[in-house]
């Protein structure tokens, strides 16, 4: 089960300020500690925040883990950061006119180049690509059906620039493609609550 969002929001807001322990944060938000690992747990693996230093208290008892913010998260995070995407997205995709599909594609082809040389000691393939896609914020489901892969996450990680211009979910499946080698079809739902689907061609679904 996952955390509702807001405890999350919550932490990486008191973090923003300091580094603090477990215990610091249960006492700040007024919640168990089994209520933060949770979150804090997610969190960690979406490479969000990191353990920084061992806190001695001078009580009996392990010493405690204070926790971060990862630097250059706190960047992404800026709210400018999120109100200037969208319109970035859209002057892009303005000034690509008819070249916006091969636009689209081979950004999903550069992300690939960037994200995947950050991986060590990994197959680098479709599963770890999945794996990055949680790691910022995506829940992924996959199903075979009729002998083809499905991809469905009802959590969107870029879900404001989805909003801004469909035409960014091409990007994701050209992402998928480079890292399977195989066609990705983007067949995304755009109701209230975005819907991320993306399935593999039939005749090559494992």
């Amino acid at each position: 089960m996952h955390q509702p969002q807001p405890t999350k929001d919550a932490i990486l807001s008191l973090l923003r300020h300091r580094s603090m322990t477990i215990t610091e944060l249960c006492q700040a938000l007024s919640l168990t500690r089994n209520a933060i690992l949770v979150p804090l747990k997610d969190l960690r693996m979406r490479g969000l925040v990191r353990p920084q230093d061992i806190v001695r208290t001078g009580q009996k008892g392990k010493p405690s883990l204070s926790y971060e913010i990862v630097p250059e998260q706190v960047e992404q995070m800026s709210a400018a950061y999120q109100a200037i995407a969208p319109l970035l997205l859209e002057a892009l995709l303005s000034q690509a006119g008819e070249e916006a599909p091969k636009v689209m594609r081979r950004l999903g082809e550069d992300l690939h180049a960037a994200l995947m040389t950050s991986v060590h000691g990994e197959d680098r393939g479709l599963e770890t690509a999945l794996r990055i896609l949680e790691q910022h914020g995506a829940q992924i489901e996959t199903s075979v059906d009729c002998g083809r892969k499905t991809i469905v996450s009802h959590s969107c990680p870029i879900g404001r620039l989805v909003r801004a211009d469909r035409r960014i979910c091409s990007a994701v499946a050209s992402f998928l493609t480079a890292a399977g080698g195989k066609d990705v079809i983007d067949n995304c739902e755009y109701d209230e609550k975005l819907t991320c689907r993306f399935e593999i061609a039939s005749d090559q679904a494992e």
